[in-house]
């Protein structure tokens, strides 16, 4: 017996590193393609003291098709994103309404017209995306069109810029080490808030364990906001922090890929304008959510009935 017992120890102590927590990392193979749904709701909601205000709600639903279309440098994979669809829909106050699908084959004209183009060279030009196994994107590389396209915004950072925040937000980045139920590690990014300044985000993520979702048994994440610091690059007084910032990862570990991403962001605002009869204060906020989810083959989901609701 005391043989045995030494042996199984010995066993055990071989065999332990064989079986020890590996280190989450995104897995992509030469030719592998992934479709995303990808809902975003934005709620601007100001309020200009005896001017009055209202809240404009505007919901957009995007499909996007990744796809390795290289593998870099230190292990990076060249990710190809291409948007084959985008609908949206303007809620405005007094009952103003807006809506348009990348799909449909007359434009609108006047001030949505910039938009409609702007959302069709997105659909029509491709970008791509260094990532890192870890998750980190290390840049992005736009075509003509589409940085072209964000010119025409009159935003004050670079269309690279901007495609590169948002690639950024709508990923993960892993720490390098192996991570165990109940442990947390967090990010900074420096993220444009337009016409107003440019603020540290900081996200914190913790891992939850496993999760069984449509099938499949997912790693579970929450995660959180929070603005460390804000820059205004208006020309007036602006203040931005963050409140009840929280949201879900599910990482499919299998394929080394996301699942879903769920994301609440709660945002206060205040705004001084000086005028020749003082200061107008001016007070809102903006609540934003973003989920995406992965499409399964074949999967065709009712872009126009998603954005439909105000709610």
């Amino acid at each position: 017996m005391p043989y045995l017992q030494n042996s199984l120890l010995l066993w055990a102590l071989v065999a332990s590193p064989i079986f020890a927590a590996e280190p989450f990392r995104w897995d992509w193979s030469e030719g592998e393609t992934a479709s995303y749904l990808l809902l975003q709701t934005t709620i601007i909601d100001m309020n200009a003291a005896s001017a009055g205000g209202g809240a404009t709600t505007t919901r957009q639903a995007t499909l996007i098709d990744w796809s390795v279309d290289s593998f870099g440098a230190n292990g990076a994979t060249i990710i190809r994103q291409q948007p084959t669809r985008v609908v949206v829909n303007i809620f405005e106050p007094l009952g103003n309404k807006f809506r348009y699908d990348t799909d449909q084959e007359d434009q609108p004209f006047g001030p949505a017209s910039a938009q409609a183009s702007n959302l069709r060279a997105k659909v029509s030009a491709p970008f791509m995306m260094n990532m890192l196994p870890t998750g980190k994107v290390t840049g992005v590389r736009l075509s003509r069109d589409l940085t072209s396209a964000y010119k025409q915004l009159s935003v004050s950072e670079t269309a690279a810029e901007r495609v590169e925040q948002s690639a950024r937000q709508l990923s993960v980045e892993f720490p390098e080490d192996p991570i165990e139920v109940g442990e947390s590690w967090s990010r900074t990014d420096e993220l444009t808030v337009p016409e107003m300044g440019v603020m540290q985000l900081t996200t914190t993520y913790t891992y939850e364990g496993l999760q069984s979702t449509d099938d499949r048994e997912c790693d579970a994440f929450t995660l959180t906001n929070k603005v460390e610091s804000f820059e205004p690059t208006a020309p007036y007084d602006v203040a931005v922090k963050t409140r009840d910032s929280t949201g879900e990862l599910l990482f499919d570990r299998e394929l080394g890929r996301i699942h879903r991403l769920e994301l609440d962001q709660n945002l206060d605002i205040q705004i001084n304008i000086k005028t020749p009869k003082g200061n107008k204060p001016v007070t809102g906020t903006i609540t934003q959510n973003y989920d995406l989810r992965v499409l399964t083959e074949g999967q065709d989901p009712d872009l126009i009935a998603l954005v439909e609701t105000e709610e």
